[in-house]
């Protein structure tokens, strides 16, 4: 991302509602340049629905998926697009008849998931479309999944989308809860991890695609003939297994480089959080050959989302033990991690964490979370 001198940049920060109160979600404006609030907030309705993805459209707009009905009082349930002067697009609106849980784009090729999407507009999908970003029509690409996808797993690399859920079939080929689809044909290529848990079905909660590597996370005991539990770097032709082992997770690839959080031992054989888990790290490892960055000495350890210009974290404010979980996001220097700037506090009264999601383009990024207050 360049630094050409131009307008304030804004950050749009999705605000998720929290189940006990059921509030409407907000839109909210943070400038690039501080952090700081810049815009009022955009309504997001009805009460109890949230905002789950945001992708940046490559003109200085965004596509908004998740559970809600309206936004800004525009009616365009579970996927619309706002314009970069904040308006909502009132001409586009594709119509999926079940929640957008996760966006990805190649190009002006919009691809939206959800297990509880059955019909875009007035054609049969199965828990994945594409749509056409400039206009919102829906594309005849269709992989034809028999069991749906589930939406936690979604990214697109060159021309293949990644994409996890309950299949067995996808994409004219057979493949197991893992697959790679051409993003013009839908067809199934060469790639099939073929993940297996012993305690029941597997499920891929993250996908990570590295040009000849992919980086798997989720509740999986392996790959293939391969033991690796929950973390999996794969090949991206045929999906064999290869030798990186980490104890992280959050795997994020931007700027040439895999960020990971890494968790002590007694918090990753502990099987639930206890208070070891808050002695993270995070470590930046240089690709394609994965040699520690030794460079990388970040301001706060939670990164989820980077691109040219920022890596982006969250910093816990709050205990563990707090009733209320209170939290600030930061932008670091993606090559140092040294500190650009950090946000107001987010608040979640109900958990005891605050969980963001992060889309970035060139000049915008828009995070989403389960935060129900931004400032004081």
């Amino acid at each position: 991302m360049g630094l050409a001198l131009v307008a304030p940049v804004l950050v749009w920060i999705a605000v998720a509602s929290p189940a006990a109160v059921k509030p409407a979600g907000q839109l909210v404006a943070l400038s690039i340049e501080n952090g700081k609030v810049a815009r009022a907030a955009l309504q997001v309705g009805p009460s109890g629905t949230a905002v789950d993805s945001v992708v940046a459209d490559g003109h200085n707009g965004w596509w908004v998926g998740g559970s809600f009905k309206s936004i800004d009082g525009t009616q365009c349930p579970y996927l619309l697009h706002v314009l970069p002067g904040l308006r909502i697009d009132r001409t586009w609106c594709p119509r999926p008849n079940g929640e957008v849980q996760r966006l990805a784009a190649s190009g002006d090729t919009l691809f939206a998931a959800g297990p509880t999407i059955s019909r875009v507009g007035s054609l049969p999908r199965k828990g994945v479309a594409a749509i056409d970003g400039r206009t919102g029509s829906v594309l005849p690409w269709n992989p034809r999944p028999d069991f749906g996808v589930d939406g936690r797993g979604l990214a697109v690399d060159g021309s293949l989308l990644y994409l996890t859920g309950p299949f067995e079939h996808i994409g004219g080929k057979a493949r197991h809860q893992l697959a790679a689809l051409d993003t013009r044909t839908a067809r199934a290529n060469s790639w099939n991890p073929k993940p297996f848990y012993t305690h029941g079905d597997p499920s891929v909660t993250s996908i990570a695609p590295a040009g000849q590597v992919v980086f798997l996370e989720g509740y999986f005991d392996g790959m293939g003939e391969s033991l690796r539990q929950g973390f999996a770097e794969v090949d991206a032709t045929v999906g064999r297994v290869l030798p990186f082992r980490p104890d992280g997770q959050n795997a994020v690839v931007a700027n040439g480089k895999l960020y990971l959080l890494v968790f002590p031992p007694a918090c990753t054989n502990a099987g639930e959080w206890v208070p070891a888990c808050a002695k993270t790290t995070s470590i930046a490892y240089d690709l394609p050959g994965l040699a520690r960055n030794r460079h990388w000495k970040p301001a706060a350890k939670g990164v989820f989302a980077a691109d040219q210009r920022y890596a982006y974290a969250y910093s816990a404010l709050s205990q563990y033990t707090e009733p209320q979980a209170r939290e600030t996001l930061v932008a670091m220097d993606p090559a140092t991690g040294a500190l650009k700037w950090r946000s107001p506090v987010f608040s979640q009264p109900t958990n005891r964490f605050v969980t963001f999601t992060l889309a970035a383009s060139k000049t915008y990024v828009l995070v989403g979370g389960d935060f129900t207050r931004v400032g004081r």
